[in-house]
């Protein structure tokens, strides 16, 4: 049995009911890409197994003065969606869930943010682990994408064309 969830006209999301019940989320950000007023864009994307479960795409409110300032604001939002997830489902998960990331060195004018996540950390709420820039599937809700790229991430996020029907 699965799942079909209409993204778009042709795509449809499926929700397999095998595989593990572990969350997992991407987290990336763009710095300053707004050319008019420089604001950065964040996104995530939240799976359940395979399946994404949650994801979101936004222009962050402040300017970030650094891309490290940027990233850590999507990594915060990501770790208060993971956090939320986690209460909703803690009965049925695991209690670590991987956040994967690109890192950047830490700036003195972000500790808030900083704290905020390694304090998550500390508490073994997430799980901090850094993935290439070639494997960030966040770069889908926050970078422009070639054809080929975005038909790449449309699979690895399940989002496929609907079976024909007979």
């Amino acid at each position: 049995m699965c799942i079909a969830i209409l993204v778009r006209d042709s795509d449809r999301l499926f929700y397999g009911r095998d595989g593990p019940l572990q969350l997992h989320a991407y987290s990336d950000s763009t710095w300053a890409s707004d050319p008019s007023d420089r604001r950065s864009i964040m996104g995530y994307c939240v799976f359940l197994g395979s399946s994404p479960i949650a994801w979101k795409s936004k222009k962050q409110a402040a300017v970030s003065r650094s891309c490290t300032e940027a990233e850590l604001r999507a990594l915060a939002t990501t770790t208060l969606e993971i956090i939320w997830l986690w209460w909703l489902l803690a009965d049925f998960l695991s209690l670590v869930m991987p956040l994967l990331y690109i890192y950047y060195e830490l700036t003195k004018h972000i500790g808030v943010d900083a704290s905020f996540i390694w304090s998550h950390c500390h508490q073994r709420n997430i799980d901090l682990q850094y993935v290439p820039s070639e494997l960030q599937l966040a770069d889908f809700f926050t970078k422009a994408q070639t054809r080929e790229h975005h038909r790449l991430h449309l699979i690895k996020l399940n989002a496929s064309d609907p079976p024909l029907s007979p």
